[in-house]
């Protein structure tokens, strides 16, 4: 894919947000691995300001993080384009009391109404505040507007009155005389190209994108993130739509974060797969030369409200196995085999890393948060051990909690997993020490305790109250 310039990754900060020295690892790493530009979704993170102030999370960056960010990028020659919802997946926006009024349906604070007015003069000032924010210490070549999954259009009473008053029979008129406004805005206002996600314009027809001068105006980046087998975007009838309509087109895979909402490790053989399947696509409609660039995203979260998958340090050789299949247009032992000599490990990284058991040998220095990684591999062990221990039979048999209440238990059966169960907590509450120590190194409190509780606390929970329990049984035959 040579003819394709552009590697973006894109870093999603609604959820697990780097601490700036993460940052300062980070971006040396993606540079030496050809990535050009990092599509950064800040969502809370960002510092806004005035009007807009209480759009900023607790942990959100200050401008002294910002500079630092936007030099270190800089520094190593990565672009930055700024990633900016304005339309769907506004739950950040919103969910703040003084938004509320902008959302499409009250109960939702998925997409905002295009035709409040105010929905508009937010959007607008949202993307002043990041633009010239970023323009302080670079020159921004485009910034991307979002657009995508905009569930919720055409519902309320103003919106329903406005396609009447306008004699509009298709709800998608709303979308895109919206976007129009907004990419009109970014354009006269700043220069700088538009890029949005396609997903809302696939079943609108050429002419009518046309029609609305918005294919004029912005650059569509066509997302998908299914493996090959599953692979939905074929349709040669798209694409030569895309290519009429527009002077640019972007694609976008995944390494992470679009598979399974509460995932911990990526599931490497998926994301090379869409990646592979992109490359196939990519043939067959000849877009090489109309394609500006990849953009390899690594979702956070699935949206602002949902739990953390995969956590960055635990991607890193996803995101490397997928950048160097779709660069070779194959995956292979070769390519495993590079990406473990770029990481230093001497051992063949498999595309199952779920399953990897040597990785001492990794270098911290070309892999940020290898160590964390380890931890989380090591997690996964650990963690079907317990679900091992759940499905012994005495503790399922003959340890119920009907059975407990009524002191009617075996030490018979109880000896049969209490030690295993002690063990096993005492491994947990170590690993979990582990764990956040090595987590308050790139992230903050505020996540860490959000893996923790999500992840740890369940399991040591549960553990806990088996040996608790067991103890406590066995004291009462001891003492009967």
């Amino acid at each position: 894919m040579d003819t394709i310039g552009h590697r973006l990754v894109h870093i999603d900060l609604k959820g697990a947000p780097f601490r700036s020295g993460y940052w300062q690892q980070l971006i040396p790493c993606l540079s030496r691995l050809g990535i050009t530009g990092l599509l950064i979704e800040y969502e809370d993170m960002f510092p806004y300001e005035r009007s807009l102030s209480d759009l900023r999370c607790g942990d959100a960056y200050d401008w002294q993080d910002m500079e630092a960010i936007i030099t270190a990028a800089n520094k190593h020659q990565l672009k930055i384009v700024p990633l900016i919802q304005t339309f769907g997946h506004m739950e950040f926006v919103l969910k703040v009391s003084a938004f509320r009024e902008l959302r499409e349906v009250d109960a939702y604070p998925n997409a905002l109404c295009p035709t409040n007015d105010r929905s508009l003069d937010t959007v607008q000032e949202m993307l002043r505040q990041m633009i010239a924010g970023h323009q302080r210490w670079t020159q921004l070549d485009a910034i991307h507007i979002g657009c995508d999954e905009v569930w919720h259009l055409g519902h309320c009473q103003r919106c329903r009155q406005y396609l009447t008053d306008h004699c509009l029979a298709d709800k998608s008129q709303l979308f895109l005389r919206y976007v129009r406004k907004v990419a009109e805005f970014v354009r006269k206002t700043f220069d700088i190209r538009v890029i949005i996600w396609d997903d809302m314009m696939r079943h609108i027809d050429d002419q009518t994108l046309a029609d609305s001068g918005l294919n004029r105006l912005v650059e569509p980046m066509v997302w998908h993130y299914l493996d090959a087998q599953c692979f939905q975007l074929r349709d040669p009838e798209l694409w030569s739509k895309y290519k009429h309509s527009f002077d640019r087109i972007w694609i976008a895979s995944a390494f992470k974060g679009a598979a399974k909402m509460n995932q911990m490790l990526p599931s490497v053989d998926h994301y090379v797969s869409n990646h592979l399947a992109w490359v196939r696509v990519i043939e067959d409609n000849q877009l090489a030369e109309r394609v500006a660039g990849l953009a390899l995203t690594g979702w956070q979260r699935f949206d602002h409200m949902t739990t953390l998958c995969e956590l960055m340090p635990n991607s890193m050789i996803s995101l490397m196995m997928c950048l160097f299949a779709f660069n070779e247009r194959d995956f292979n032992e070769d390519i495993q085999r590079n990406v473990s000599t770029f990481i230093g490990n001497k051992q063949l990284i498999p595309i199952d890393i779920n399953s990897a058991t040597d990785l001492e040998a990794i270098d911290s220095d070309v892999y940020p948060g290898v160590n964390l990684f380890k931890l989380c591999n090591e997690w996964q062990f650990l963690v079907k051990e317990f679900n091992e221990l759940k499905s012994n039979q005495s503790l399922e048999g003959a340890f119920t909690s009907y059975q407990i209440s009524l002191n009617r238990t075996n030490p018979l059966h109880i000896e049969a997993f209490l030690l295993k169960a002690r063990v096993l907590l005492f491994r947990v509450q170590q690993m979990r020490l582990q764990i956040e120590t090595e987590m308050k190194k790139m992230f903050y409190d505020t996540t860490v305790e959000e893996w923790i509780h999500t992840n740890v606390k369940p399991i040591s929970k549960k553990l806990d109250k088996i040996v608790t329990n067991g103890d406590q049984q066995l004291a009462t035959h001891i003492n009967s």
